[in-house]
């Protein structure tokens, strides 16, 4: 496992810009039927000053030791114990973060079992934050053991921290595997060379205007 961070501008730190959250959107949700529309929430954030940065690699081979269906459980070394956290400073916050890896995917039998993933920021999932993310899938159980492949995920969340002190707060990848008919068709869900990146910027998580953002934007 390899670790490293850098911190830069932490007293330079000014106000922000703040976060656009735009209105719903009838779109497909993940693994449901195409015929049932869920509402989405489309939100852009902007942030100003970086002030820290922590990169986490890992070339351990791991495999999803279920069951079938379970609740997401920790990925080992991307998370606390290997190092991820982020840094919260002034009134707010943008954390983003980029994690890959090369999974395997495979088994299942036909009922279209998948690999998911998820991110956790200070215990809260980072967005977006569907319910049944495919961080890989069986292919209708077409996988095969041999079926290795690059996969990658990107999260934010922008934390309000009124008070303004300095603090850290853990990050953690999650897994799990989805079957729908349980056990007996479980897939086999491996992760190898994995990366995981989180950036903190300084953001204002406040929600103006579009006008009020792009005219901050162009001070």
């Amino acid at each position: 496992m390899k670790f490293c961070n850098f911190a830069t501008g932490m007293g330079a730190a000014t106000s922000a810009l703040g976060v656009l959250a735009a209105g719903a959107l009838a779109q497909d949700s993940g693994q449901e039927p195409a015929s049932i529309a869920v509402p989405q929430v489309v939100q852009v954030f902007y942030a100003t000053t970086p002030i820290f940065k922590v990169v986490v690699s890992d070339d351990g081979a791991k495999t999803f030791p279920g069951p079938a269906d379970s609740v997401y459980q920790n990925l080992p070394g991307a998370g606390p114990d290997g190092g991820a956290f982020a840094v919260i400073a002034g009134a707010g916050t943008l954390v983003d973060i980029r994690f890959t890896a090369e999974t395997q995917c495979s088994g299942g039998g036909s009922d279209f079992g998948w690999c998911g993933a998820r991110i956790l920021i200070d215990g809260v999932e980072a967005l977006p934050a569907p319910a049944d993310f495919a961080f890989d899938s069986t292919n209708n159980g077409a996988e095969g053991s041999g079926s290795w492949e690059g996969h990658a995920m990107d999260r934010h969340l922008c934390i309000r921290n009124p008070g303004g002190a300095v603090r850290v707060v853990p990050v953690q990848v999650q897994w799990r595997v989805f079957s729908t008919d349980g056990d007996t068709t479980a897939p086999s869900f491996r992760i190898d060379d994995t990366s995981l990146t989180i950036q903190s910027t300084i953001a204002n998580c406040a929600a103006p205007t579009a006008a009020a953002a792009l005219g901050q934007l162009s001070k």
